[in-house]
């Protein structure tokens, strides 16, 4: 309920502000720059979505270092779900874990409706599953021991 409120509150902002709409905007920023976007109607077109799409994720491949963010995850996975010995099943290990894959699948859904992988959306992403790795691996980084 509180996002459908959220999402909510952004249609009827950016509608009150004159926004161009997510077309108009990934448009101009991947496509093509255009003068004066408030006064063009360009129709979406699937195949420059998806060949856009394409490329930011091939660039990113090249030369991005987020891949350091499923490496943590997947070792985070690896930790929880192997069946190693009893301690690696762990209800704390799988919350984290499960946070841990929250927080990729929301940078997976910002890449589908904005395909930039440029850091400064996703510094808090990068704490968060920092944070989450830290703790799995040292159970009182965030909570100290009452021993």
């Amino acid at each position: 309920a509180l996002t459908l409120g959220l999402l909510a509150m952004y249609v009827l902002v950016a509608k009150w502000a004159g926004h161009y709409g997510w077309w108009m905007l990934f448009y101009f920023t991947f496509i093509q720059s255009i003068h004066f976007p408030a006064d063009t109607q360009i129709p979406f077109q699937i195949n420059l979505y998806f060949g856009e799409m394409i490329r930011q994720f091939r660039w990113a491949i090249a030369n991005n270092n987020w891949w350091w963010l499923g490496l943590l995850w997947t070792l985070t996975g690896m930790r929880t779900c192997l069946p190693l010995n009893k301690m690696t099943k762990n209800s704390s290990h799988m919350k984290i874990f499960c946070a841990m894959t929250l927080t990729i699948f929301t940078i997976v859904l910002h890449f589908l409706v904005f395909p930039a992988l440029w850091d400064r959306f996703f510094i808090a992403h990068y704490v968060v599953i920092i944070v989450l790795f830290l703790t799995m691996l040292v159970p009182s980084f965030l909570v100290k021991s009452s021993d």
